[in-house]
Order: structure tokens, then C-alpha cells, then sequence
């Protein structure tokens, strides 16, 4: 309770303090105040755009506490285009190939994994970005698919192919899955 009225005493003087916005937010969100805690981290992403702890505040409050992939993605994006080369930049990528499959943005997402998959930053996400390069592709050829906008190659049926065998067309999602 001091906190916070320490933090509105400075909001007071001055509403547009990023900082004690921030703080207010992380202290509205340590409080499950959901609307408030959004409401301070917006604010302060206003009163400094510059900054990009808001964003990353904001995209991890979507993310796990929202459950909103579509805005986390778009505060990932912001703190990623201020700072590409942080520390922290390897990690958010991930998160932001994340929230680009959860929206269902698969070919996105599928590029965001192999960036993170063959950046030479770090190696923690290697294993899943592979995997889920390949399965964002499988979704889109999925959905592709089912929307009949995709046709399965036909496998030819054992005994009935003979040589030579000529080489089919596949379309470029495939491509891309066998590339992934």
C-alpha cells in the first residue's frame, strides 16, 4: 500500500513518468489487477515510446497472463525492432515465434522459428524452433488442405509404378515443410 502511494505521489507531479507507470503496472499486476495493470503498461509505452520496457512488459502480460497471442505479438515485435542484438533478444524471438503460431500465422511463425533455430546467439530454443518450423508448415498445409485450396500429392500405389518415374510438382508449402 506505501508503494502505491508513493507511485501516485509521483504520478501526481508527474502523469506521464514512464518509470512510475511501469512500477505502477508491475504493482497492479502482482495485485491481479488486470485492467489496471494493462491500462499502466500502455500509458507508460505512450508517455515514453523510446522505451522498450513497456512493450516487453506488456508482451509478457499478454502472453502469460492474457493469454493473447495476437497483442503479445505485436509488443514483442515493438521491443524487438528497439533492441534486435539485447541479451534478452534471443529468448523474445522465440516467445514472438510463438505468438505468431498461436495467431495462426504459420508461415511467419515457421520463418521466426528457423530465425531462432540458426541464430548464433544462443542455442536454448534450437531443438523446439526445428520442431516447430516443421509443424507450422504441417498446420498451414493442414488448413490449406481442408479449405481445398491444397491438394495432397497422390503416393502411388505399390506394384503400379513402373521406371522410369518422372518428377512431380509439389506446391511451395511442401517445398518449404522438406526445407524446414
Amino acid at each position: 500500500e506505501e508503494t502505491r502511494k508513493y507511485i501516485d505521489q509521483c504520478l501526481a507531479v508527474n502523469p506521464k513518468n514512464a518509470r512510475a507507470l511501469l512500477l505502477k503496472g508491475r504493482l497492479l499486476n502482482d495485485l491481479e489487477d488486470d485492467e489496471g495493470t494493462e491500462k499502466s503498461f500502455k500509458e507508460a509505452a505512450e508517455a515514453d515510446p523510446a522505451d522498450p520496457w513497456p512493450h516487453l512488459y506488456l508482451a509478457e502480460f499478454y502472453d502469460d497472463i492474457m493469454q493473447n497471442p495476437k497483442e503479445a505479438l505485436k509488443a514483442y515485435r515493438k521491443y524487438l525492432g528497439r533492441f534486435p542484438d539485447s541479451r534478452n533478444s534471443y529468448e523474445l524471438s522465440y516467445f514472438l515465434a510463438e505468438s505468431l503460431y498461436y495467431s495462426g500465422q504459420f508461415p511467419e511463425a515457421a520463418a521466426a522459428y528457423e530465425r531462432v533455430r540458426d541464430s548464433n546467439m544462443d542455442d536454448r530454443y534450437r531443438e523446439e524452433s526445428t520442431f516447430n518450423a516443421v509443424k507450422s508448415w504441417e498446420e498451414l498445409i493442414a488448413a490449406e488442405v481442408k479449405l481445398g485450396r491444397l491438394a495432397s500429392p497422390a503416393a502411388p500405389k505399390q506394384g503400379e509404378v513402373k521406371a522410369p518415374v518422372a518428377p512431380m510438382d509439389l506446391p511451395h508449402a511442401y517445398h518449404r515443410l522438406q526445407d524446414a
